[in-house]
């Protein structure tokens, strides 16, 4: 085990995701709380034969916990015995290392009781991922995480919620609980002008997958001549192949930070299609705002949990039917204009994650965690 470089942490973040992909909610989070406080990140552990816990620096203010268990986090997380281990071997590791008194306990991992249960000052963020626990009765593994899940919320001195399902789900079983959306990148600079070439780009932030990614909307894109599907994040390798006879198709791999905010200034349009039959009905896609934060034109299927979104539909366009996905981009294009991508990027600026901070630390000390 590597050795700690930071006697303590303010904030150490419990999940079950890797630091190095595309920017969820935990890592935008974590990147924004990290402007005032040191935070320990806890990614999702990768397998091999023995746990191990090594203590990477990222930046000045955040550290990231790579660790290693025999089973994979896939499997580890689905089964509350393999996740309590799991969580118990985390916290020692912890333990062994820095102080951890004062730190608070964040959780984006709704299995994480084994660890949490330890500490008073501990508070569950719980996003759209977990829309969907406790809902199906007769599923082994659900109803498993779900009885953690209630061991959670019913110690947290503090839950978040995305989505208003979520509010209605917990509200029975929590101590304290407030509202925190998810929100987007503060970028200090407005749009650059609108410049006009012969194919346009659109981008696309997701993790591709066939069970998630709708592909006959994406092939309907990369089969138009006047457009550059521009696909940013990690790709299993069976999405890429069903490509593959789209020359108009552009993977990027994870991008972040500049690089991730240079790639979507450099297009037209930036989407988010859900496959509705199997979506979380608490889905509020985070890359919506990393669009709207560079200006672009946004073509998003409608979802239930976005129609209280307090976002001009001139700034959104919503898809009702999956065959009128191409037709609304490249109307959302051609309609374009200056004024408003200066708009998308104005509004964008009043739901930032740099505010959203601002609600959890005042939540946080009006319940004695901070002082």
């Amino acid at each position: 085990m590597a050795q700690e470089t930071n006697s303590a942490y303010d904030f150490i973040i419990l999940t079950r995701t890797p630091w190095d992909e595309i920017p969820r909610s935990r890592h935008q989070f974590t990147q924004a709380l990290s402007e005032r406080y040191s935070c320990l990140f806890v990614e999702a552990n990768t397998t091999g034969l023995f746990f191990s816990a090594t203590f990477t620096p990222v930046s000045d203010r955040i550290t990231v916990l790579k660790n290693v268990w025999p089973i994979p986090y896939k499997m580890r997380y689905r089964i509350p015995m393999l996740s309590n281990r799991y969580y118990n071997r985390i916290r020692r590791a912890i333990e062994s290392v820095c102080d951890t008194n004062n730190s608070v306990w964040i959780s984006f991992d709704h299995t994480s009781i084994a660890c949490n249960s330890h500490y008073e000052k501990s508070v569950y963020y719980a996003t759209d991922d977990h829309t969907r626990s406790g809902a199906k009765k007769w599923n082994f593994f659900l109803e498993g995480q779900w009885r953690q899940e209630i061991a959670l919320l019913q110690h947290c001195a503090l839950t978040m919620v995305t989505a208003d399902d979520l509010a209605t789900k917990f509200r029975p079983h929590v101590r304290s609980m407030i509202a925190l959306p998810l929100a987007g990148p503060s970028l200090p600079d407005a749009p650059e002008p609108i410049q006009r070439s012969t194919k346009q780009r659109v981008a696309f932030l997701a993790a591709f997958n066939r069970q998630r990614i709708p592909l006959d909307i994406v092939k309907a894109l990369a089969s138009d001549p006047q457009l550059e599907l521009v696909c940013i994040g990690p790709v299993k390798s069976d999405f890429r192949k069903d490509l593959e006879a789209f020359p108009q198709v552009q993977f990027t791999g994870p991008l972040s930070g500049e690089a991730l905010y240079a790639c979507l200034k450099s297009c037209d349009a930036g989407i988010a299609p859900y496959r509705t039959e199997s979506v979380n009905s608490g889905v509020t896609p985070s890359k919506l705002w990393q669009y709207l934060a560079c200006g672009l034109p946004v073509v998003v299927t409608r979802l239930p949990s976005m129609s209280g979104m307090p976002v001009d539909e001139r700034l959104i366009s919503f898809c009702d039917q999956p065959l009128d996905f191409v037709d609304l981009v490249k109307k959302a294009i051609a309609s374009d204009t200056d004024e408003l991508r200066t708009k998308r990027w104005q509004w964008s600026q009043t739901q930032t994650w740099q505010a959203r901070i601002d609600t959890f630390v005042d939540a946080c000390r009006s319940r004695n965690l901070l002082p």
